[in-house]
């Protein structure tokens, strides 16, 4: 009997070697703050552009032959309405002396107004790129702890049925007087050995506590007025409502409708409520493998819609520098 207590000595020992390592790193409890500065940035061009107050009489005939529409209304996002009328006015009337110090002025004000613009964009991109690093870090993290659990669940059901069978052995060698209870118990807790690891190997496999105290889901998902985490030209255009497929939408229904079409958040799933109480609705949690590839795979999305408006950014840049619409 005194066999199967050390076979169960040793189960102890292989699942309290399992769960030496704890599951956190820094990267998983940190947060990236580079878009603080994002909204200060983006009220260079609010504020900038106030000084701006040109004449846009006729200036939708004026612009609708010059910029293509979403090039206008991405200026008009940006406060920026009144300068690129003007603009457009003196380039019109400067074609033959391209030189007029009027109207380089105004060629370097909006240039600088876009410029600012560019990098607001970039800095809210920035965010979104840090927080998939931290997601990838804790990812492939928690990936090596569970296999490094797997193997030594593996190994501890391969030992455990070697020291049964030498055991076993080992009886019936020094003591062939011995009964085949003795034997049959020692079968039978290598047995249970090996189940109890096959078990551990293929069980539930760890989480990881990872916390996101700005969490850009958040803001998308309750699609609030004002953004924290978003700069305002940015949230503006995600929330400006357009027409598709005959019906009346905007970036942020767009971001939602993506998540859901794409699997991410499945209505009919049953852990539906509770991945959206721990992705959107919490400052995080523990969170599975899974759970770390869904958050990753939304903010791509965000990513992805974000730079539907650097390139209508870059269209309007091409469209100054080129002389007419794209």
């Amino acid at each position: 009997m005194r066999y199967f207590y050390i076979i169960l000595l040793l189960c102890s020992l292989f699942s309290c070697a399992s769960m030496r390592k704890p599951l956190q790193i820094p990267a998983s409890l940190s947060n990236c703050h580079i878009s603080e500065r994002s909204a200060y940035l983006d009220s260079l061009v609010q504020i900038s552009s106030d000084k701006y107050v040109y004449d846009t009489t006729n200036a939708s005939q004026i612009l609708n032959n010059r910029f293509s529409n979403r090039s206008i209304i991405l200026m008009r996002d940006l406060n920026l309405y009144s300068l690129l009328t003007e603009f457009t006015r003196q380039e019109q009337k400067n074609k033959n002396t391209p030189s007029n110090p009027d109207f380089l002025y105004l060629k370097q004000e909006i240039s600088q107004r876009l410029l600012i613009a560019e990098s607001d964009i970039s800095t809210n991109l920035a965010e979104l790129e840090c927080e998939k690093t931290r997601i990838n870090a804790a990812s492939s993290y928690l990936a090596d702890y569970n296999q490094t659990r797997i193997n030594r669940a593996t190994m501890g059901a391969i030992l455990s049925g070697v020291i049964s069978g030498v055991l076993t052995g080992a009886v019936a060698l020094y003591n062939p007087d011995s009964s085949n209870t003795q034997q049959q118990v020692l079968t039978i807790a290598g047995a249970v050995a090996g189940g109890y690891f096959g078990v551990k190997a293929f069980g539930t496999k760890r989480k990881i506590n990872f916390l996101h105290a700005r969490n850009h889901l958040k803001e998308i998902w309750e699609k609030r007025e004002y953004s924290q985490n978003f700069s305002p030209s940015i949230w503006i255009f995600m929330r400006k409502e357009f027409r598709s497929k005959g019906k009346t939408t905007n970036g942020l229904d767009m971001i939602i409708n993506s998540w859901k079409a794409e699997g991410i958040l499945d209505e009919s799933a049953k852990n539906y409520q509770k991945k959206i109480n721990l992705l959107i609705k919490s400052n995080g949690g523990a969170y599975s493998s899974s759970d770390l590839q869904d958050r990753l795979n939304m903010l791509v999305v965000i990513q992805q819609e974000i730079d539907v408006m650097k390139y209508d950014l870059k269209r309007v840049q091409q469209e100054i520098l080129l002389g007419y619409k794209l």
